[in-house]
Parts: C-alpha cells; sequence; structure tokens
C-alpha cells in the first residue's frame, strides 16, 4: 500500500523551502500582485537586498515556509506562518499564489492542507490572518477556509513609502 504526502493534494504539492526556491520566492516578492496585496515594501528589490530580506524575515518571525507546487512540479505560490506563540498557541497565516495560477482552487487546497498540517504539528488554539481590505482574492479564500472576520484595524499599518 501506497501512502500520500499529506501535503499533497488533488491540485497541488506542498514542499518545504529549500534554498534553490530563492529565485521563485524573489520574482514572487517582486510581482505586482505581492507588492499591492502581500507587503508593506511597496518597491522592488534587487536579488541580493531579497536574500538578505529573506534572511532576516526567516531569523525573526518567517516560519514553516512552504512552497506550493502543481502536479507537474512548477512552483505556483508560498505559504508560511509568522507570528508563531507556543505559549498561546496561536500564530498568524499568509498565502501567494502567482496571479495567472489565481481562481483556480489552488490556493484553498494549499492553503487547508497547510493549515491543517500546522493546527496537527502546533495544536494551535487560534490561527490569524492579516489582510488588506482592498485584497478580496485572500478575503474569499478565508472566507472559503472557514475564517471568521473578529476585528478590523483601521489604518493600523503605515506603508513603507507614506510620509510621516
Amino acid at each position: 500500500m501506497v501512502m500520500q504526502n499529506p501535503l499533497s493534494g488533488k491540485y497541488i504539492h506542498l514542499k518545504s523551502y529549500v534554498d534553490s526556491d530563492v529565485y521563485f520566492l524573489y520574482e514572487l516578492r517582486n510581482s505586482n500582485q505581492y507588492r499591492e496585496f502581500c507587503s508593506l515594501l511597496k518597491q522592488k528589490i534587487s536579488f541580493p537586498e531579497f536574500v538578505l530580506e529573506l534572511s532576516e524575515s526567516m531569523n525573526f518571525d518567517r516560519r514553516e515556509q512552504f512552497i506550493i507546487e502543481d502536479r507537474q512540479g512548477n512552483p505556483i505560490g508560498a505559504i508560511h506562518l509568522y507570528g508563531l506563540s507556543k505559549e498561546h498557541q496561536n500564530a498568524f497565516i499568509t498565502i501567494c499564489i502567482v496571479e495567472q495560477k489565481q481562481n483556480s482552487g489552488y490556493g484553498i487546497e494549499a492553503f487547508v492542507l497547510y493549515l491543517c498540517y500546522m493546527i496537527e504539528k502546533y495544536n494551535f488554539h487560534k490561527v490569524m490572518a492579516d489582510v488588506y481590505s482592498h485584497n478580496s482574492h485572500a478575503l474569499h479564500l478565508l472566507s472559503k477556509a472557514g475564517f471568521i472576520e473578529e476585528g478590523y484595524f483601521k489604518d493600523h499599518r503605515k506603508k513603507m513609502n507614506q510620509n510621516g
């Protein structure tokens, strides 16, 4: 009997980040979609700047980074935890699917597989998402995944290119 990888679904596979994935994450980080919907940092950056940014993020707060691949093994997105608190048994989750693969069911499948895996691994009490109100794709995905809006922060984050 062959046992299926618990991080494989009908359309996608989640694999742990390895150093060679840095090139895909660099392209994703500099995409218009990512900079608009997933980051405070709105400017494109160079590869060396990205390597430093990723290293600092991995050392500081980013946990359990996975690459989302289609069934052919092509990277189509990324998902990870941040703000992990083992004491309070909670964390934030974030996902980004390349624009041309959105609205195809990949995001929800990856999100649910990853979420179930992380809840079991860490025995989470709560998993949260921090989403910009104009990110309709993420809001739709979270709703499909059963997330409930518990609060709304007004003017909570200052974008890096704002004055003041």
